[in-house]
This record gives C-alpha cells, sequence and structure tokens, in this order.
C-alpha cells in the first residue's frame, strides 16, 4: 500500500464484537495502531516499539502492555523479531477491483431507487388527506417507475422549456427545490397538458397550505389541479332574468280608472 495521508476504516468495525467487547482506551489505541500502519505504509507492519510510544505520548512499557491485550483479538500480532504488524491492513486497505467498483455503483444506484420509491409512498400517505379536497379517491401505491413511464408516455415532450417557471413557482411557494428529472418533468408536462397554469399552480399550493395539508412535492397538488380543472368544464349554469317590475299590471290600472268614474 503506497498512502501516507489516509487509511480505509471499514464501517463493519462498529458490529464486530472483537472491538465492541473492548475498554474504549484499547478501541482508541487500535485506530492510532492503524493510523501509524498507514504511515508505515508497508504491509501492515507497524514501526518500532520505541517509535510508536514516542509518537502515541507513551511509556515502551505502557504499550506494550495494549499490544499484548489487542493481540488476543487477533487484530495485532508479535514478529519474531519482536516487531508487531496489523493482520490484514494491507488486504483491506488495497485498491479496488474495477469489478467490486462496478458493483457497489449498482448497489448505490439500486439504494437510490429504494430510497426514491420510499419517498414516493410517504408522499402518497399525504395526499390521502389532500384527497377530502377534491372528494377524489387517491390511486392505490403503485411502482413508481411504472408510474413515470405512464406519465411520459401521456405527455409527450413540449418542445419550449416550461419546467423552469413551475418549478420556481412550487420552491417560492412550497420552500422545496424541484429537481430536474423525469419524474418531476413528466409531472409538469402534465400539468401543462390539462391547461394548469402558473397563477393557478400557487393558488392550488396556497389553498392546500391554508387547510394544514403537506405539500411535499410538486405531486402533492395534482388532485387539487385535477379538481380545478374538471370545475372548469363543466357549463355554468344560465340564469333567467326576473322581469322588471313595471308597477301595477294593466287589469289594476283599469280598474283604478273605473272607480275613478273616469
Amino acid at each position: 500500500m503506497k498512502n501516507n495521508y489516509w487509511i480505509k476504516l471499514w464501517f463493519e468495525i462498529l458490529s464486530d464484537p472483537k472491538m465492541g467487547r473492548l475498554p474504549d482506551r484499547l478501541w482508541r489505541r487500535i485506530i492510532e495502531l492503524f493510523i501509524l500502519a498507514g504511515i508505515q505504509a508497508d504491509e501492515g507492519n507497524l514501526p518500532s516499539l520505541s517509535d510508536m510510544a514516542w509518537q502515541l505520548k507513551l511509556s515502551d512499557r505502557a504499550l506494550e502492555a495494549d499490544l499484548i491485550k489487542i493481540e488476543n483479538t487477533g487484530i495485532v500480532k508479535r514478529k519474531e523479531d519482536n516487531g508487531w504488524f496489523i493482520t490484514n491492513f494491507d488486504k483491506r486497505n488495497a485498491a479496488v477491483s474495477d469489478s467490486q467498483r462496478s458493483k457497489d455503483f449498482r448497489d448505490r444506484q439500486r439504494d437510490e431507487l429504494d430510497d426514491a420509491k420510499r419517498n414516493d409512498t410517504a408522499t402518497s400517505r399525504d395526499e390521502l388527506s389532500n384527497a377530502t379536497v377534491t372528494g377524489r379517491p387517491v390511486e392505490e401505491e403503485g411502482d413508481v417507475e411504472v408510474e413515470v413511464k405512464e406519465l411520459i408516455s401521456l405527455t409527450p415532450p413540449n418542445p419550449h422549456d416550461e419546467f423552469a417557471p413551475f418549478a420556481d413557482a412550487f420552491k417560492e411557494c412550497a420552500g422545496i427545490e424541484v429537481k430536474r428529472n423525469a419524474y418531476n418533468e413528466a409531472t409538469i408536462r402534465k400539468y401543462i397538458g390539462m391547461g394548469v397554469t402558473v397563477s393557478e399552480l400557487k393558488d392550488a399550493i396556497g389553498g392546500l397550505q391554508d387547510k394544514d395539508y403537506s405539500v411535499k412535492s410538486i405531486r402533492s397538488v395534482e388532485k387539487w389541479l385535477t379538481s380545478l380543472k374538471e370545475q372548469q368544464k363543466k357549463p355554468k349554469p344560465t340564469r333567467t332574468r326576473k322581469p322588471a317590475d313595471t308597477g301595477a299590471s294593466l287589469d289594476k290600472f283599469k280598474q283604478l280608472y273605473k272607480s275613478q268614474g273616469a
């Protein structure tokens, strides 16, 4: 390992019983030994006992006593020349292979997708409470990827970039940034296809907030906007004008005229 400025510290150290059962002082000592082995950069071999004691501000005797206790865990071992080395240190600090790096990348992508699904599920739970605003039932939870594909297929790409005005309006009113991704772009294209304006989007966010409903994503206002557009499509009732009151009817006028002896 040709490296003298950092070492790898594996997450599993927190769940390793060999480490977990040690007192805090020896736990710290092991980390210090890891660092010294990294500085030494000699396949896990540690500096001489006296050099380590000087650097750690300990006596040779105190440090050797700690090393003997740590040796019982198998983390360090004494060599035939009475020097010390950390077992498996070089192996654990070796460069990651291309295949392992690719596997790690795929694992991260899978974890990010799982997080996105969990976040979308949480958002949908919030929309359950918003359903009372429109009186329309909320669709059952589906696969996020399928939902995105359906949105994209229903809403063809707009040649003009209208994402920014809607995203800016949402951030202004809800205080949440709308990231530019396929899911959010498809949602905004759907709103545009419905004829939603930026002003109506702001009104929808404000309306939900006034009713103390949660607005966590651009999708949170879909029910409100859908209901708004349905209401706008309904024909307005025609009002029949009440005839103006022109005074007494002709018959009453004739009777009055006769009673006056005309």
